[in-house]
């Protein structure tokens, strides 16, 4: 999947707005005729959006990260 869907799922993920307690995330492309699992990836970028604006991830969506990233979580330092 493109980064950008990525970036833009993740964002509307975190935003509260959307979802909550998500079980798996599905990218589709019609136009391709596939479909994946992209679970992982965002929970990864969610991971790494949350950690740039030194936030905790959304309660919500904390079980989802957790189980998509194994509990591991890498660091992002924010350039200043």
């Amino acid at each position: 999947m493109a980064a950008h869907g990525v970036r833009r799922i993740s964002k509307q993920l975190t935003s509260r707005r959307s979802f909550s307690n998500p079980i798996r995330i599905i990218g589709f492309n019609t136009a391709e005729r596939w479909s994946e699992d992209v679970s992982e990836d965002i929970a990864h970028e969610m991971q790494r959006r949350c950690d740039l604006q030194q936030i905790e991830v959304p309660a919500s969506l904390e079980a989802f990260v957790d189980r998509h990233t194994g509990g591991r979580q890498q660091l992002t330092l924010r350039l200043v």
